[in-house]
């Protein structure tokens, strides 16, 4: 894992990482470092309250009303994938998904869940970090995409170790954890 202090830079980039974690104290950290990233970045923020994510179905519905989705949506992993890599009908500069309360979403007994939502989302921000022809005369620019889950610094370690697992059984992700996400220690103050 690779330990930076400038939060606001990384997330307004096109290149990845595209996966971070973020170590906060508490909520009141919470809410500070999400006022930062809203006044600081070029991107939007999306924040996703982790307990309204208890499986899948919900995962999909929370991102989909958060992000306005269109209402063809087909509520699965492959539909999610499509609707975050088109995002016509949102003109911003750059998207950053913040997952708060994670704490059930980085159980043990949700690993399979959290490497396919981690897999889905490192292909979206891998999409919009190159130009896309879409067709005559349609191009996609290039985009920053990322995805911050914030987690206590209690939880730190056993996070980790869940990814180490979840990414070690997803063929999908070669090498460690560590390749794919980021880990982000902010200093709110």
């Amino acid at each position: 894992m690779i330990e930076r202090k400038n939060t606001l830079k990384i997330l307004d980039e096109t290149q990845g990482p595209f996966i971070h974690l973020c170590i906060i104290n508490d909520n009141a950290e919470t809410k500070s470092f999400i006022s930062q990233l809203e006044n600081g970045l070029k991107s939007t923020i999306y924040v996703i309250d982790s307990n309204q994510c208890k499986n899948r179905k919900r995962i999909w519905r929370s991102i989909s009303e958060i992000m306005n989705f269109p209402k063809y949506f087909g509520h699965n992993w492959d539909a999610l994938i499509e609707c975050l890599t088109d995002l016509e009908w949102l003109q911003e500069k750059g998207w950053v998904l913040v997952f708060t309360n994670t704490k059930r979403l980085f159980s043990k007994r949700k690993s399979n869940l959290l490497s396919v939502l981690i897999d889905v989302l490192n292909i979206v921000g891998n999409e919009w970090s190159e130009p896309r022809d879409i067709g005559m005369p349609h191009t996609l620019n290039a985009k920053p995409f990322h995805t911050v889950f914030l987690i206590t610094s209690s939880e730190k370690d056993s996070v980790i170790e869940l990814l180490d697992i979840a990414c070690s059984n997803d063929p999908q992700f070669e090498g460690n954890v560590g390749d794919i996400i980021d880990q982000i220690i902010i200093d709110v103050n």
